[in-house]
């Protein structure tokens, strides 16, 4: 199972209502997605299991998992792949779930263009990579920390 590890970013983050949210001064006037994004997110493998996956995600209390193989990108698998797939009484794969081509951006990428394009798509993640490999991923949470922060 290649399992990244989920950390506090190098980034300052501070505490908002109760959830963890981006610290904002006037030194952050406009936030980039290393402020925003969730650094270096779990993944997972083609082949790893759908059980394996789904008890990764259910122990961590995440939705999406990169799934990469020789560290690149090959798809995203979210609670609602595998949903879609319980049924089955088989032993599924993650790649026999997984969306193939998820939506990745650079991380020099402004966060107001994947933000928008997130909206505009009703997508509830991005997958930020840096010279190809994933550094982290951007969700609908964390894009509503910012906002939080934003509003604070």
């Amino acid at each position: 199972m290649a399992v990244g590890s989920r950390g506090e970013s190098a980034v300052d983050r501070a505490q908002v209502g109760g959830t963890v949210g981006v610290q904002t001064d006037s030194t952050v006037r406009s936030p980039t997605l290393a402020h925003a994004m969730t650094p270096i997110p779990f993944v997972v493998r083609p082949d790893d299991t759908l059980l394996m996956a789904h008890r990764m995600m259910v122990d961590r209390g995440i939705r999406h998992l990169p799934v990469v193989q020789e560290d690149r990108l090959v798809g995203l698998l979210s609670e609602r792949d595998i949903l879609s797939l319980s049924a089955s009484d088989q032993k599924p794969r993650v790649e026999d779930a997984m969306s193939p081509d998820p939506f990745a951006v650079d991380i020099a990428t402004p966060i107001k263009d994947v933000v928008t394009t997130m909206v505009n798509r009703k997508l509830g993640s991005a997958i930020v990579t840096s010279e190809g490999r994933v550094v982290g991923m951007l969700t609908t949470i964390d894009a509503l920390r910012l906002l939080a922060g934003l509003l604070a």
